[in-house]
């Protein structure tokens, strides 16, 4: 696979390293139970993101070393007393996370963890690319992928039943 070190792409990457599923859980949960669980979990605050530019190598690392990521957001609304969109560091809460702020992403993401895939590598060979004609009946034949959630919500992007991505 050719592979570009001077390639950078900007993504959201989570403040901290989170050591199991259920930490990234109670990082996002919301309300009392929210600060139960994060309390359980010793974690000192909700997940937020911020801007970062990296490299693919880059990302992965902070994938493997417990860091979320996510597309990007920006131009949120003033923080409220109730609601904050934007931390005085400079992180993006959960808040801000909403397609209202959606700015872009440069990578399609894919969770696997509860795919019958043993590890990305597997889904990575198996996919194709092709770009469709008429998307439109793609979108119609592809319908059922979507409805169960493994539709990008990207316009136009999503895991097709001929077993690729289509564009």
């Amino acid at each position: 696979m050719y592979k570009d070190d001077n390639y950078f792409f900007s993504v959201s990457i989570s403040k901290y390293a989170y050591e199991t599923k259920e930490q990234i859980g109670a990082a996002i949960a919301g309300g009392e139970e929210g600060k139960r669980l994060r309390r359980d979990a010793g974690l000192a605050e909700k997940i937020s993101f911020c801007k970062n530019l990296v490299t693919p190598d880059e990302l992965l690392n902070y994938a493997l070393d417990g860091y979320t990521f996510c597309a990007l957001f920006s131009n949120f609304k003033p923080n409220t007393g109730t609601i904050t969109y934007l931390k005085k560091d400079g992180y993006f809460t959960m808040s801000g996370k909403a397609d209202k702020y959606f700015v872009g992403s440069y990578f399609v993401g894919v969770d696997i963890d509860e795919s019958s895939y043993d590890n990305a590598e597997q889904l990575v060979q198996s996919l194709t690319y092709h770009r469709v004609a008429d998307r439109g009946l793609c979108l119609r034949q592809c319908r059922g992928l979507q409805g169960q959630g493994q539709a990008s919500t990207l316009p136009g992007i999503h895991l097709c039943q001929q077993g690729g991505l289509c564009l």
